[in-house]
C-alpha cells in the first residue's frame, strides 16, 4: 500500500520521455501481436458499425492512435480522468480488514482527494437490424451478429451472463454439421455503459452467409 501511494504521489513527475517512448513501443508489440497487420482496420470499421457517431465507444486503440501518444498525453491523462470517481484497492494475501483499512489510513492520506466524475454516462448501443458489410483482409469470411446489452452492472445484464456462454457451442454443432461454418466464439464488446455481445462464426466460404443468416 505504501508503494501503491508514492506511485499515485508522484504521478508524472516520475515519467521521463525515454520511459514513455519504452512503454509504448511495448503496448504497440502487444497489439501488433493480438491484432496483425491490419487488425486495427478491421477493429475500427466493427466499432465505427456498432456505436453512431461521436459516441466515446466508437473510438478504438490502434497501433495509429498509440503511436501517437507522448510524455504531455501521460500528464494530462494522470492529472485529469485518472483522478476521477471513486477508486478502488484490492488486497491480497495474508491480511485482514482491519490491517489493511489501518495501512490505507496511514499511507492514503498524502494523496490529494478525487474529484467526481462529471462525464455524461454513454448511450446503450442502438438496435441496428439488417446486415452490415465489411472488407478486410482475413483468411477466412467471418460472420458476428451482436446485440446490445444493458448497463453491466445491471441485473438484466447478470441474468444474460448466465445464457450467452453456450451460444458458440450450439451454433458450432449447426454450422459443422450443416458444413457452412466452424469456429465459434461470443465477446462482449465496447464498455460497461454500452456493452455489445457479438457472437462470431468462421464461414466455410462467402456464398455461406445466407446458410449462416436462417440459421
Amino acid at each position: 500500500l505504501r508503494l501503491e501511494a508514492d506511485r499515485v504521489a508522484v504521478g508524472c513527475a516520475g515519467l521521463t520521455p525515454e520511459i514513455v517512448a519504452r512503454e509504448r513501443e511495448i503496448v504497440l508489440n502487444e497489439l501488433r501481436q493480438n491484432m496483425g497487420a491490419t487488425g486495427s482496420e478491421l477493429q475500427r470499421q466493427i466499432y465505427a458499425a456498432l456505436y453512431p457517431p461521436g459516441h466515446p465507444y466508437r473510438r478504438v486503440d490502434t497501433i495509429e492512435t498509440v503511436s501517437r501518444l507522448e510524455l504531455a498525453d501521460v500528464c494530462s491523462f494522470l492529472a485529469g480522468p485518472y483522478r476521477q470517481g471513486m477508486a478502488f484497492v484490492l488486497a491480497s494475501g495474508d491480511v485482514t480488514g482491519d490491517s489493511v483499512r489501518a495501512s490505507a489510513g496511514k499511507h492514503f492520506q498524502r494523496l490529494r482527494g478525487r474529484v467526481e466524475d462529471t462525464r455524461a454516462r454513454p448511450a446503450t448501443a442502438p438496435v441496428q437490424p439488417g446486415v452490415i458489410r465489411i472488407r478486410a483482409d482475413v483468411e477466412e469470411p467471418l460472420l458476428l451478429a451482436t446485440w446490445p446489452l444493458p448497463h453491466a452492472g445491471t441485473p438484466a445484464y447478470r441474468a444474460l451472463e448466465l445464457t450467452w456462454p453456450s451460444i458458440p457451442g450450439y451454433l458450432g454443432w449447426f454450422a459443422t454439421a450443416y458444413k457452412w461454418g466452424h469456429s465459434t466464439d461470443a465477446m462482449v464488446l465496447g464498455g460497461k455503459h454500452a456493452p455489445v455481445l457479438a457472437v462470431s462464426v468462421t464461414l466455410s466460404s462467402v456464398g455461406d452467409f445466407d446458410d449462416a443468416k436462417d440459421a
